[in-house]
C-alpha cells in the first residue's frame, strides 16, 4: 500500500513538473513571438494635415464655403451696429419701443 501511494505520489510530482514546464516552454514562446511582434500607430491628425489629397480637399471646402463666411461676417458687422445704436438709443425709448 506504501509502495503504491509512492508511485501515485511520484506520478503526480512528474505530472506537476511536466506541466511547469509546459508552462515555462510557452511563455518563453510567447516572449520570443513578442520580440518579433511590432504595433504600428498612425497618427490620423498628422495624415490630413500633410498628405496633398487632404490639403486640396481643404482648399476646395474654403474656397465652397468662402461667400458663406463673408456673408456671415457682414451680418454680424450689422447685428453688432444695430445693438449699438440700440443701446445709445434705449435710454430715450419708451418701454415698447425697447421691446
Amino acid at each position: 500500500m506504501k509502495k503504491l501511494r509512492l508511485g501515485i505520489r511520484c506520478g503526480m510530482l512528474i505530472l506537476l513538473a511536466m506541466a511547469s514546464m509546459a508552462a515555462i516552454n510557452a511563455s518563453v514562446v510567447n516572449a520570443v513571438h513578442a520580440a518579433d511582434l511590432k504595433i504600428g500607430f498612425v497618427d490620423a491628425e498628422r495624415v490630413n494635415r500633410e498628405s496633398a489629397p487632404a490639403d486640396e480637399a481643404s482648399k476646395r471646402l474654403e474656397k465652397e464655403f468662402q461667400p458663406r463666411v463673408l456673408e456671415i461676417q457682414r451680418r454680424e458687422g450689422q447685428i453688432k451696429t444695430a445693438q449699438a445704436q440700440f443701446e445709445k438709443d434705449a435710454l430715450t425709448m419708451s418701454e415698447n419701443d425697447r421691446r
